[in-house]
C-alpha cells in the first residue's frame, strides 16, 4: 500500500512491533509446564502434610512425594531434594524453589516453617486450601470468558448469513416494488 521510503519505514516499525509482542508470548512448551505444575501442586501439598501428620520429616519425605507426584513439580522437588543432600540448608532449598514460577508460596512458606519452627502441618494445609481456591477461580474466570472470546467468531460467522438472508433480499424487494 505504502510504497518507496514510507513504506519501509512503515514495515520496520511494524516488524519491530510484531517482533516484541510475539517475544512476550509464552511458548506452548511452558504453558503446558507451568499448567501441570499448577495442577499438581495441591496433591504434592497434602503428601507433604499427610507425612508431616506421620511423623516424617518433610525433607525425608520429599523424594516420596517427587516419585509419586511425577512430572515437572516432581522433577522440580528431586532437584530440591538433591540439592538439600549434597549440603545446602533446607531454608536455602526452599527459597530457591521460590524463585520458580508457580512454586513461590510453597517454597516461601517451608522456607518461614523451617527457619522460624512455625507449626508445619496448619502451614501446609492453609497453602493446599489457598493453592485450590485460587486455582478454582482462575478455571471460573476461563470458562466465563468463552462467552465473550466466542462473540467475535460467531459475529463473523453469522453477520454475513443475516446480510444475504435477511438484509439483501428485503432491499431488492423494496427495489422491485419501487419499480427499478
Amino acid at each position: 500500500m505504502l510504497g518507496g521510503l514510507a513504506g519501509a519505514a512503515v514495515g520496520v516499525v511494524a516488524g519491530l512491533l510484531l517482533g516484541r509482542v510475539l517475544g512476550r508470548l509464552e511458548p506452548p512448551s511452558v504453558a503446558r509446564r507451568r499448567l501441570r505444575i499448577e495442577h499438581d501442586l495441591p496433591v504434592a501439598i497434602d503428601l507433604l502434610v499427610a507425612c508431616a501428620i506421620a511423623g516424617l520429616p518433610v525433607m525425608t519425605a520429599l523424594p516420596t512425594v517427587a516419585s509419586a507426584v511425577g512430572g515437572p513439580l516432581g522433577a522440580r522437588l528431586d532437584e530440591l531434594d538433591a540439592r538439600w543432600r549434597l549440603g545446602g540448608s533446607a531454608v536455602d532449598a526452599w527459597e530457591q524453589l521460590a524463585t520458580e514460577p508457580g512454586l513461590q508460596r510453597l517454597g516461601t512458606a517451608m522456607a518461614r516453617t523451617h527457619r522460624s519452627g512455625a507449626p508445619l502441618v496448619a502451614t501446609l494445609t492453609r497453602l493446599a486450601v489457598d493453592v485450590r481456591r485460587e486455582r478454582r477461580s482462575r478455571m471460573l474466570e476461563a470458562a466465563r470468558s468463552v462467552g465473550v472470546r466466542a462473540a467475535g467468531p460467531m459475529a463473523a460467522c453469522f453477520l454475513p448469513a443475516f446480510m444475504l438472508i435477511g438484509v439483501v433480499p428485503t432491499v431488492i424487494g423494496g427495489f422491485r416494488h419501487l419499480g427499478l
